[in-house]
């Protein structure tokens, strides 16, 4: 055997196999994006055949640089999306909602009858109704600037 080429021995089979394991990627996705940091040559059905066995040597420095690769691998974490951002009402900000009702005389489906359309995805007058009675004790802020923004713009309800 050259001096540049190393048996795959079954525990190096298996080394490779637990690293693809642990990774949770195999050998494409490992070497995706990394063309120059590899060695020549290199190829992930060289290292599938390395894995499967119908392989049974391999150069030295493409074996070096393939459990190197796995073994340094860590997953990135999944990017989380965070949502809109919420608030929590206090009675402060309950207390102004129920003062703009009594002032304009608009109740939750009211109000939203003058919001532009389509909605904004989630709200609706049930939570509205809720805001106003105090279940709720939190919000969309987008949701809430909008309610109250809604309100705003009416006058004083001259039935009142």
């Amino acid at each position: 055997m050259a001096a540049n080429r190393i048996e795959i021995t079954d525990e190096i089979r298996a080394k490779l196999e637990a690293e693809k394991e642990r990774s949770g990627i195999g050998v494409r996705q490992l070497m995706r994006g990394r063309r120059g940091e590899y060695p020549e040559g290199l190829r992930a059905d060289m290292v599938d055949g390395w894995i499967a066995g119908r392989t049974a040597t391999a150069r030295r420095d493409h074996l070096d640089w393939v459990l190197r690769a796995w073994a340094s691998y860590t997953p990135s974490e999944p990017k989380k999306d965070p949502g809109p951002a919420r608030i929590e009402l206090s009675d402060s900000q309950i207390a102004t909602l129920q003062a703009e009702v009594e002032r304009t005389g608009l109740g939750a489906i009211n109000i939203l009858k003058h919001a532009p359309t389509p909605l904004p995805k989630g709200l609706n007058h049930q939570k509205v109704q809720r805001w106003i009675s105090g279940e709720t004790r939190t919000a969309i802020a987008d949701h809430w600037e909008l309610v109250l923004s809604l309100y705003a713009s009416f006058p004083q309800d001259t039935e009142n």
